[in-house]
């Protein structure tokens, strides 16, 4: 705290805290996580991370990447961070991973459409919230941290299959090692098992995927048909047979016909372009 931020075309500053699961269990355990963490992500404009659950290892190196790697092998709702301190360099090149809360920025959130556009992505999954903060969103995957996911009793979490459905394009992809060498060779994160470890909801996010095929996720300008109630007050515009008509209407107004130079009306469909609350005009599809 207080020092310089090192941020460049190469790097990242990390800031890692590690808080005992108790803290969870008091009685406003839950609510002081959530504030302190959205504290974080508004003080230092966070671009990127996460918050939830990780292993408690020895502080022996030797003891400690042989844990984590068994454990990670077992628990696949568990995130690997014994080194997240040093991952500052991978966090310019993509997000680690899902997590109970996974931090959006704005870089990434507008390589994934837009926070809309992500929103209307977990519109059925409403166990999963957005948090907004200055500089992107935060997902929460549920209340409480989502299940260990040890895989013979539990498998995968549904939620953090979710998250990393939606965050895979812009989710961490390339060669690297969540551990560095020591002489525990097969018993610790090297290459191989390093991407197997980032890949390991990618099957069933697939399935979602598959499920959602065809469906536009592209957002549409808010538009109202004559005789129809306007749902805002606001500026709208209808073109009929190459000629605009502008109309200011109050919410709850009946749409009017399109009247042409000749005094005839026709029926036509208006589009908001300007909401007297400042609002979005623009709806996403069903």
């Amino acid at each position: 705290m207080g020092k310089r931020i090192f941020h460049n075309d190469n790097n990242r500053s990390v800031i890692k805290l590690t808080l005992p699961l108790s803290l969870l269990k008091e009685t406003d355990g839950k609510k002081r996580y959530e504030s302190w963490l959205m504290w974080l992500c508004d003080t230092f404009s966070v671009e990127s991370g996460y918050a939830g659950l990780s292993f408690a290892l020895p502080y022996a190196r030797e003891r400690m990447f042989p844990y984590e790697f068994a454990l990670a092998q077992r628990f696949s709702g568990v995130m690997v961070d014994s080194l997240g301190t040093l991952e500052g360099d991978g966090a310019v090149i993509g997000l680690k991973g899902a997590c109970w809360y996974t931090i959006l920025g704005t870089p990434w959130l507008e390589k994934l459409g837009g926070a809309e556009r992500v929103k209307h992505r977990l519109a059925k999954t409403p166990e999963i919230s957005l948090l907004p903060y200055n500089n992107g969103v935060v997902l929460k995957a549920g209340e409480l941290p989502p299940p260990l996911g040890e895989m013979k009793t539990e498998g995968l979490s549904p939620l953090l299959v979710k998250v990393n459905q939606v965050i895979k394009p812009v989710r961490f992809n390339e060669s690297r090692s969540l551990h560095f060498y020591s002489e525990y060779e097969g018993l610790q994160f090297d290459k191989e098992s390093t991407m197997k470890w980032y890949r390991r909801f990618d099957e069933a996010s697939a399935l979602l995927d598959k499920e959602e095929m065809g469906k536009s996720c592209a957002p549409e300008r808010i538009k109202c048909w004559t005789d129809e109630i306007a749902p805002h007050a606001g500026q709208w515009a209808a073109m009929v047979n190459g000629t605009t008509e502008y109309i200011q209407t109050r919410e709850g107004q009946k749409m009017p016909p399109f009247e042409d130079k000749y005094g005839k009306q026709h029926r036509a469909c208006w589009k908001l372009l300007k909401r007297d609350d400042n609002g979005s005009v623009y709806t996403l599809p069903e």
